[in-house]
């Protein structure tokens, strides 16, 4: 098991690849307002009591514990923009749960 502590998300990974990310609120918060690089409009930073993701050894999302009145709202390009940015500060370049997105 490994273990990383971003300044976006505790990363824990597991020997066959699946990994879990999560995230305090005010984590989630430093995230979504980094200057040149905001999230307006961010939903994650509406998770006051933070977030958890889960997924398998492909990449593929398992599961999402959190909860947000606009969790509804969450849309995948979010998700995805975070969950990666932690993921690659955390060292995890070729994990399967690393999206491609436009830097």
């Amino acid at each position: 098991m490994r273990y990383e502590q971003t300044k976006f998300g505790l990363v824990t990974c597991d020997a066959d690849g699946a990994v879990s990310i999560a995230a305090t609120a005010a984590e989630l918060f430093d995230w979504s307002h980094r200057p040149m690089a905001a999230w307006p409009c961010s939903i994650l930073a509406t998770y006051d009591n933070g977030i958890r993701v889960d997924f398998d050894s492909n990449g593929d999302l398992v599961d999402i514990t959190g909860e947000s009145e606009y969790a509804e709202d969450l849309a995948s390009d979010e998700l995805n923009a975070w969950s990666t940015d932690v993921l690659e500060i955390s060292g995890l370049f070729d994990n399967p749960a690393v999206r491609n997105h436009a830097r």
